[in-house]
């Protein structure tokens, strides 16, 4: 089942945790230069509206995948 999640961002009491992350880091500019927007639209198609599972978020299942072809390792490796 798909449910629309939210762009939240997460903060502590006395910051936020975009001010903790190196902007230099080559992960943190490939995640602001993909259009997330466009993988939601077109995986969205494929989730029953109305039954099932809640599913996870579309971007963190696509960053799974990135990463794991990026650093070459297994499925048990990436998700644990």
């Amino acid at each position: 089942m798909y449910i629309e999640h939210q762009k939240e961002t997460q903060k502590g009491l006395f910051f936020s945790l975009e001010d903790t992350l190196n902007p230099k880091h080559p992960l943190y500019i490939l995640a602001n230069k993909i259009d997330w927007s466009l993988f939601e639209k077109e995986f969205k198609k494929l989730y029953c509206e109305n039954n099932g599972r809640p599913c996870k978020p579309i971007r963190l299942m696509c960053c799974l995948l990135i990463l794991k072809h990026l650093r070459n390792i297994s499925d048990e490796s990436i998700v644990s």
